[in-house]
């Protein structure tokens, strides 16, 4: 499916701290004495050493919501007529199951069981994995999401994001007196991240589920990093701006001669596709969307894009839930 470069869109969000976070340094306990037992991880960028937000971290928070949706909504069970219609309704995997004992299991571990000896295609693949796994990756296929690190903007690099430390301690649950520490961790207070988010070569209902995890980002709801259940990890997040794009788009037609990409719609990867390649990969025909709000114009370079700000950001992506819904009570 990234043979070919089809449909791109791009996120580009604010991160704001609301009130502490901390998302731990892998070095902890290194040899400098004057800092903290657990550090915020840092890097340099811009000419000097900064905190920030590792795409790791931030893609992780995002797919570990999307699995909460899709698990909320799916209509899976054991009574499924057979394997194909299970994994056809199979919206998310559990990760932490094993797959060959438990039907909820993880996609990636399915892969190394059954296909030790000689990798899948990506239509067996595809095939194989859930609805999540299909959006953000696992062991056999790429993932469509891609997540940049989150770094301060030039004018916080130049007053550095607020820092401060905090101690804690480890209470033992029996007698009530501290089992471990003091401790000291160094958390972010004051500032703000800057990054992107990049969705490539998407369906239609990718970006409706995709849609509510970042709704709820915005609505305060998910939380970032270490602590989170003892008030750590909230963050405010704004979306700057949305940017839809598709390199050919002034270049591919239909059959009929009729542009794919059209002014107030959002064109799936699937509109690209024949008739032969959809089955193979298993994608729904109808891949495109109504948004009025859409208004292309040429690039230059035979592509076709248009921007969005303010409060229409996601409006790209609650136009795509209606099929996000079809795939719930239908399957993929």
């Amino acid at each position: 499916m990234f043979k070919r470069y089809l449909n791109e869109l791009t996120v580009h969000f604010t991160i704001t701290p609301d009130g502490p976070i901390l998302i731990k340094a892998g070095d902890t306990g290194g040899v400098d004495p004057t800092r903290p037992d657990m550090e915020f991880v840092r890097t340099w960028y811009n000419g000097r050493e900064t905190v920030y937000l590792p795409g790791s971290s931030l893609k992780g928070m995002l797919r570990a919501h999307c699995e909460k949706i899709a698990r909320t909504v799916s209509n899976t069970g054991h009574q499924a007529e057979n394997g194909q219609e299970y994994m056809r309704r199979r919206l998310s995997c559990n990760p932490l199951l094993d797959e060959s004992k438990n039907a909820e299991g993880g996609c990636g571990e399915k892969f190394s069981r059954l296909w030790n000896s000689k990798p899948p295609t990506a239509e067996e693949a595809i095939h194989h994995s859930c609805f999540v796994c299909q959006l953000f990756g696992n062991t056999a296929l790429a993932s469509h999401v891609r997540l940049s690190d989150a770094y301060p903007s030039a004018e916080e690099i130049a007053a550095v994001n607020r820092t401060e430390e905090r101690h804690g301690v480890a209470i033992d649950r029996v007698y009530g007196s501290v089992a471990v520490g003091p401790f000291q961790f160094e958390t972010v207070t004051r500032g703000q991240f800057q990054g992107t988010l990049t969705v490539r070569n998407f369906t239609t209902p990718q970006l409706g589920l995709l849609g509510l995890a970042l709704r709820d980002l915005q609505a305060r709801r998910i939380s970032i990093g270490f602590a989170k259940s003892r008030g750590l990890g909230r963050i405010k997040t704004a979306i700057d701006r949305v940017s839809l794009r598709y390199p050919a788009g002034e270049l591919l037609q239909r059959s009929e001669g009729q542009p794919i990409v059209q002014d107030g719609q959002i064109a799936g990867v699937a509109a690209f596709l024949g008739q032969q390649e959809i089955a193979a990969y298993g994608y729904r025909s109808d891949d495109v969307a109504s948004s009025d709000a859409l208004h292309y114009q040429s690039d230059g370079w035979g592509g076709l894009e248009a921007d969005l700000t303010g409060g229409d950001t996601l409006i790209v992506f609650q136009s795509c839930v209606p099929a996000w819904a079809e795939v719930v009570h239908h399957g993929r």
